[in-house]
């Protein structure tokens, strides 16, 4: 949130406001002009340039990829454990990152629940999608999580709604964790291995890492099943 004081004030504060709602890790924007804006801001001048971006962009605008060797560690941690579940929030949905956390998950075997802003980023038809996990469960998709040997929270903040305060999955799991902020890097979970880049591009480097391991399904079918009943 930022106070307008002055008409020469709106040009880098609109600009400084898209950038963050426009970010890898997007937040609210506020911009308060409470009182001052009939008598100050309609009567003031500025003749800065309005232009907020210099060429058309996408969502995210920059994309960095996790490092090398975290993703290698990353991969081994997710390949050498049987019931791995992925969790997908809103960093993921921004990121456009489905099709890459589809793939990943049918390498790994793994269902993938989301939270409720990142809902349908699979196909929520797919026999891997377990729903939208946390608060808003309906009670296959916490199950399924809760039951897993590892977590892979991709573009997810780890917060008290997508976790049923931080009981799905239990403190004591250990989780790898997709994020473009690092100071969301563990906030939550104890013991995490983090990958710090865009959810897309990093996890499109992961399903190149992975391969196509040779898994036991018992797990994705045990979802499955919890999903049809």
């Amino acid at each position: 949130s930022s106070p307008v004081e002055s008409t020469s004030d709106l040009p880098r504060l609109v600009r400084q406001a898209w950038r963050a709602a426009l970010a890898e890790t997007s937040r609210p924007t506020h911009l308060d002009v409470n009182g001052v804006q009939g008598d100050v801001i309609e009567l003031g001048q500025t003749h800065e340039s309005t232009t907020i971006e210099t060429e058309a962009r996408g969502m995210p605008v920059h994309r960095p990829v996790a490092d090398a060797h975290d993703l290698e560690r990353a991969a081994a941690i997710l390949t050498g454990v049987r019931r791995v579940a992925i969790v997908a929030g809103e960093g993921a949905a921004v990121s456009k990152a489905g099709p890459e956390i589809l793939a990943l998950a049918e390498a790994l075997a793994a269902p993938v629940a989301t939270t409720l802003g990142a809902r349908g980023l699979i196909p929520t038809t797919h026999r891997l999608s377990a729903g939208v996990a946390g608060s808003y469960s309906a009670p296959p998709a916490n199950r399924i999580v809760h039951s897993a040997d590892l977590v892979l929270f991709i573009g997810c903040d780890t917060g008290d709604q997508v976790t049923l305060n931080w009981q799905i999955p239990p403190l004591t799991t250990p989780i790898v964790q997709i994020e473009a902020d690092p100071l969301e890097i563990g906030r939550s979970y104890p013991h995490t291995t983090g990958l710090v880049g865009d959810p897309k591009a990093t996890v499109a480097r992961l399903v190149q890492l992975v391969g196509r391991p040779t898994r036991d399904h018992g797990f994705a079918e045990e979802a499955v099943q919890i999903v049809a009943e």
